[in-house]
């Protein structure tokens, strides 16, 4: 997740929730549940999270300037979100999907209308 662009961090974010909120109480525990005993090979959404925060801290300690950087993409953030990006049409180039990521979700999305369905 830390040489994805924002962009595509935020699908991903939205797909996990999307998932979690789901009304299928399998893939919910298997999501939220922080007592479920895995194999040793599948890793819970809590180990990857973790595994996320480390990559992020060790990043943060090489970064002399970390702390500039993160300051400059909170402010950027902001901004961002305070914009209404209608009113300033070619200001920002649009955000598109790459076509990969979109047939990934997309393969996500039969999968669990498929997990319904059974």
């Amino acid at each position: 997740m830390l040489h994805n662009s924002l962009y595509v961090n935020f699908l991903l974010t939205g797909l996990v929730a999307q998932l979690a909120c789901y009304p299928q109480p399998l893939l919910r525990s298997f999501l939220l549940n922080t007592n479920m005993v895995f194999q040793p090979s599948v890793k819970s959404l809590l180990q990857v999270l973790g595994s996320v925060k480390n990559k992020i801290e060790s990043f943060a300690a090489s970064q002399e300037d970390f702390p500039a950087l993160l300051f400059k993409a909170k402010k950027y953030l902001i901004a961002r979100g305070k914009l209404d990006w209608s009113d300033v049409p070619g200001a920002v180039p649009a955000l598109r999907r790459s076509d990969s990521l979109a047939k990934i979700i997309l393969d996500i999305n039969e999968m669990t209308a498929a997990a319904v369905r059974v």
